[in-house]
């Protein structure tokens, strides 16, 4: 006995209670080392479930501050716009702890489920693992949008323009310049040649362009520049061939189809102007059709006739032979398609004006041409088309007034 007791007191007391237990050592450490585990995870989870307690509690004040119509100040200075919110739009929150996995959103607000607006919903534990604490506001389009890094909640920012709004701001702003001088005119062509790839197969885009186009070969001839004039002039048509093909409906397409149609006569065979001369008669008879109160399409089908009105006897001989029918015209219709334009445009439109003029010097009237040659002076000259039209106006003020 004596000896027994000796070499305990001898063995280290951690082999005494291996010997004493055996495998029951094994339980008795799990048991203990669970039980510590079980104590530090509830604490944890009371923890997680106090925080989440406190943020619904704000979520709700900031809520309830929201469907009130009430602004909750902000010192950042960025959040003055986030006042009155309609019930459409959401807020969202998800947290989730590394430790617990755990992951919380807010249902929609408005949400029809159990017609509780605010009610939360609770997520498996395994849904986000690789989640982190993120409150993000997003401020498009007034909703603030809280969420996750995850497929679902990640943070989406609508973009300040849809490629629409950005193409209809494009559009005015040319608008607004394409009528005015040459500076003007020169930064509409260029905002839209900027743009060419963006929008090659928008007929709205791509008459404008045209438009521009034009304007520029006007501003090279203003300077004495005839070959670049040339070369504006079939690009220009260029464009306007593609917004046809594009919209067949649209006035202003076949406007400037026809305008730069009867442009590029300039620079070809009698055969080919006679055949342009149709494609432009044509084109300006479907875009009256389409919009009859425009005065730049009576201006223009008068100078069409104000054309076929002078055709030589060779000329009409010619178009004779190559084309089953000639058109006719006589002055006094065409000065009717001109005062047509002037009363849709009364404002002072110089190059209608001199037209006018230009066809009672051909009717022989010198007194009424002379008082529209004056009228015509008096108009104010804003675009390189009004100062060469100007030019015209002076010689011809000297022969005949």
């Amino acid at each position: 006995m004596s000896g027994s007791r000796s070499i305990s007191v001898n063995i280290n007391p951690k082999v005494a209670v291996v010997t004493a237990l055996g495998t029951g050592i094994v339980i008795g450490a799990g048991v203990a080392y669970l039980y510590t585990r079980f104590h530090e995870h509830t604490h944890l989870v009371q923890q997680i479930t106090n925080l989440h307690v406190s943020i619904l509690e704000v979520l709700k004040k900031d809520l309830t501050s929201t469907q009130s119509g009430q602004e909750r100040p902000c010192s950042c200075g960025r959040c003055s716009s986030l006042s009155t919110r309609s019930p459409r739009f959401r807020k969202t929150v998800s947290f989730s702890s590394t430790a617990t996995t755990a992951s919380y959103r807010t249902a929609p607000e408005g949400d029809s489920d159990n017609n509780r607006a605010n009610d939360t919903d609770y997520f498996s534990p395994d849904e986000d693992d690789d989640e982190f604490f993120d409150l993000s506001a997003d401020e498009s389009e007034g909703a603030i949008v809280f969420g996750s890094q995850g497929d679902d909640g990640r943070l989406k920012r609508e973009e300040d323009q849809t490629e629409e709004d950005q193409l209809s701001r494009l559009l005015e702003q040319v608008d607004s310049l394409v009528e005015g001088c040459e500076e003007d005119q020169t930064q509409a062509y260029n905002l839209l040649k900027a743009e060419e790839q963006l929008y090659y197969k928008n007929a709205e885009f791509l008459w404008r362009l045209a438009k521009s186009t034009r304007n520029m070969s006007c501003i090279e001839e203003k300077h004495g520049n005839l070959e670049s004039k040339k070369t504006y002039i079939f690009e220009a048509y260029r464009y306007a061939a593609q917004a046809l093909e594009l919209d067949e409906h649209s006035a202003e397409v076949h406007k400037w189809y026809g305008i730069l149609a009867g442009a590029k006569g300039e620079f070809l065979s009698t055969k080919e102007r006679i055949h342009n001369g149709q494609l432009f008669k044509l084109h300006i008879d479907r875009a009256l059709e389409i919009k009859p109160q425009d005065a730049t399409l009576h201006h223009l089908l008068g100078r069409f006739c104000y054309e076929v009105a002078q055709l030589s006897w060779l000329e009409r001989r010619v178009a004779a032979a190559l084309f089953a029918e000639v058109p006719s015209a006589t002055f006094e219709e065409t000065l009717e398609h001109f005062m047509a334009a002037e009363k849709l445009r009364p404002s002072g439109w110089k190059e209608n004006r001199l037209f006018i003029a230009k066809c009672y010097i051909l009717m022989n009237d010198f007194s009424l041409a002379s008082a529209w040659l004056e009228q015509a002076a008096s108009a104010p000259s804003v675009t390189p088309d009004d100062e060469i039209v100007h030019k015209e106006i002076q010689e011809l003020q000297s022969k005949y007034s």
